[in-house]
């Protein structure tokens, strides 16, 4: 009796295995589908073991962990694949709660491997940068340089390159990247962040709407550091109430807007910024109260969004131009470093 019974007691789980495998054998997809499960399931441990050893500051668990998540990611393929987005997740996680260099430090051999995969990560070049200017200047500012080119108008690899420079007394080389990163509008790092139909990344282009129509239109002339106008003409005459400005910016973009001028036939109606009710995306109102200029700086890093509202219509306008300048706040301090 007991030896039937084991031997039923086996069977069963036997059965249910070689028909599990059979099913497995003759499915394709639900053996695509299960393995894709099961490598899911490994990946969110990795990056829940990762994640508990950063609030631990184990970091040299840390980076031994990512290296071997590296390995099993290779094992793919030796290029980038669906697990590296996830491995360069988890690096930027603990690198950005690294409380010093030396927790820093223990990352390079991360950053190191991730490049060799993708030298076109540009966060991962200005850590690689920052931790190891002790060791190696030369190497530090080539990864500088090179992050600058993946990305100019990011502020971050200009912060890293000025502190660089002012650890080694290049007080000179200093204000080279602050002029440097004043004057760049160029490329971004994160232009899926910017909205579809205004401008690219980067301090190129401004787009408006007027009122609530939807017809959008924009001017490429941006320049930085210039006082210009900018000219919009509508489609057909207007009744303007209302103007919505879009651009692409970075965070610590200062916007001045001097004045809005509206061309009806017969006449030119000017108008002080500071006299339109105003409402923004994610900018700060600095304007002095001596001055008739709506100061604005923006901390956003995607397309800042600008409304102008007036308390009145101004009826028949058929050519809107906006006085404004654009520039970028000093990374570093202006008596010294970022001289102007």
């Amino acid at each position: 009796m007991l030896i039937k019974f084991l031997k039923t007691t086996l069977l069963f789980p036997t059965l249910f295995l070689l028909i599990s495998i059979f099913i497995l054998a003759v499915d394709s997809d639900l053996r695509r589908g299960v393995f894709e499960r099961g490598v899911r399931v490994f990946y969110l441990h990795q990056e829940g073991a990762i994640r508990t050893l950063v609030h631990q500051k184990r970091y040299d668990d840390v980076s031994d962990r990512i290296m071997q998540y590296i390995d099993i990611s290779t094992i793919l393929s030796s290029t980038r694949n669906e697990v590296f987005p996830e491995i360069i997740n988890v690096t930027e996680f603990a690198a950005e709660r690294s409380s010093g260099k030396k927790e820093l430090t223990t990352l390079v051999p991360v950053f190191r491997r991730l490049l060799k995969i993708d030298p076109n990560l540009y966060r991962i070049r200005v850590w690689l940068a920052e931790s190891i200017e002790d060791l190696n200047y030369s190497e530090a500012m080539l990864n500088i340089e090179k992050a600058i080119q993946l990305s100019e108008v990011d502020e971050k690899a200009y912060r890293v390159a000025i502190g660089i420079a002012k650890k080694n007394n290049y007080h000179k080389l200093a204000q080279k990247y602050c002029q440097r990163y004043t004057d760049a509008q160029l490329g971004g790092q994160y232009p899926r962040l910017f909205y579809s139909g205004f401008a690219g990344s980067g301090l190129r282009e401004i787009s408006v709407k007027f009122n609530n129509d939807n017809q959008i239109y924009s001017h490429s002339g941006v320049k930085l550091n210039k006082s210009l106008n900018y000219e919009f003409i509508p489609e057909k005459s207007l009744d303007f109430e209302e103007l919505s400005m879009f651009l692409n910016v970075v965070p610590g973009t200062k916007i001045i807007i001097d004045k809005i001028l509206l061309y009806t036939d017969s006449r030119e109606i000017a108008i002080n910024a500071i006299d339109f009710m105003t409402t923004t995306r994610s900018a700060y109102d600095l304007t002095n109260s001596s001055t008739n200029k709506l100061v604005l700086i923006s901390m956003g890093n995607n397309t800042e969004f600008i409304n102008m509202q007036l308390n009145k219509v101004v009826e028949g306008v058929r050519k809107i131009n906006v006085k404004m300048m654009f520039s970028r706040a000093p990374l570093a301090s202006k008596k010294n470093l970022c001289k102007s």
